[in-house]
């Protein structure tokens, strides 16, 4: 913000060009888990949000979703169309895991249904389509004993969700197994 600012005001940085990337502002993260700016410190931050990204050169955004969301907010963007998407990069190899697995947990829905939705009585195939082994082919299976939720303590990192989930173990298993253990690791503070 004090960069964006001693330039906006000609005391320094005149020859450079300030590039901004946004991600989860501070007033968009609190409406995202029902909340609202509720501290003087909070309004500062949103105030210094808005104004970093009103004088930013260029102004660039992992989605369009969330440059609409600024301006339905009434959100000053930077002048002369300097504002651009570029969504978040993930590697070759990750995208490709990431689709064998989505291939292959459709494979699996599809071999433990038929068209009406009742299961079928075998195993679905193990296509890898990256020309690996398949996932779980030299596991030794053993109970679940701990299930962990990690990421901040909030409604828009699944939190709900997972709690949800929990319920849901409980109210099919009657009872967890003794010394069944849920562990919750993350910040509970939206900074």
């Amino acid at each position: 913000y004090y960069t964006l600012l001693a330039k906006h005001t000609g005391v320094a940085f005149q020859r450079a060009t300030i590039c901004l990337m946004v991600h989860g502002p501070l007033r968009w993260a609190r409406r995202s888990n029902q909340q609202e700016l509720e501290s003087m410190e909070d309004l500062e931050v949103d105030f210094m949000e808005q104004q970093s990204i009103k004088y930013a050169d260029v102004l660039i955004s992992p989605s369009s979703y969330l440059l609409g969301w600024m301006i339905d907010q009434q959100w000053k963007l930077p002048q002369h169309g300097r504002v651009f998407v570029q969504p978040y990069i993930m590697p070759k190899e990750a995208r490709r895991a990431v689709e064998a697995a989505r291939m292959l947990v459709e494979q699996q829905e599809a071999a433990r249904t038929d068209t009406t939705g009742a299961p079928r009585g075998h195993e679905p195939k193990k296509n890898v389509p990256w020309g690996g082994r398949p996932v779980g082919a030299d596991r030794v299976w053993r109970p679940v004993t701990e299930l962990v939720f990690f990421g901040r303590l909030e409604v828009r990192k699944g939190i709900v969700l997972f709690c949800d989930a929990l319920d849901v173990l409980t109210s099919e298993a009657g009872v967890l197994p003794e010394g069944f253990r849920v562990t919750f690791l993350g910040s509970d503070r939206n900074n």
